[in-house]
């Protein structure tokens, strides 16, 4: 409650407020930056049902590397972070870094994952399928009429 009345009190300044969390505009524009791949991957889950109507398979075949992508340049940010640091020991670096190698080994590993993946590409809505099969058994109920 108190962050929340804390920054309430900045008003219509968002610069102010902005330079609370990003210092220098910089910084700002380079953490949009490397969300804006997480962001498509984001995207493409959320959507995957209309994409996956839509008859859109690409956006499932590079997602895997799309997120390997982001995780690597949050790496190598992390790395410019502790450069400009002068190689200073920072938890939140370290954790950063160790975290972001350890989702890169997931993705390029995970059956899971990759299961996912493929069986979005092979999407076909349920509800397409049961009105399938319900005009097939139609038909066979036509055929055995005759």
């Amino acid at each position: 409650m108190l962050l929340v009345g804390s920054l309430s009190s900045f008003g219509q300044d968002t610069s102010t407020l902005l330079a609370l969390f990003y210092p220098e505009n910089t910084d700002f524009y380079r953490a949009l930056g490397l969300a804006i791949p997480a962001w498509f991957a984001a995207g493409v889950l959320s959507f995957r049902d209309g994409i996956g109507k839509a008859g859109h398979k690409w956006p499932f075949r590079i997602l895997r590397g799309v997120i390997v992508f982001a995780l690597v340049l949050d790496i190598v940010s992390h790395l410019d972070m502790a450069n400009a640091q002068r190689w200073r020991f920072s938890w939140s670096v370290a954790l950063s870094f160790v975290f972001a190698g350890l989702a890169i080994f997931y993705c390029i590993k995970s059956r899971a994952l990759a299961a996912f993946v493929a069986d979005w590409q092979q999407y076909e809505h349920a509800e397409e399928k049961e009105k399938e099969k319900e005009k097939e058994k139609e038909k066979e109920k036509e055929k055995e009429k005759e």
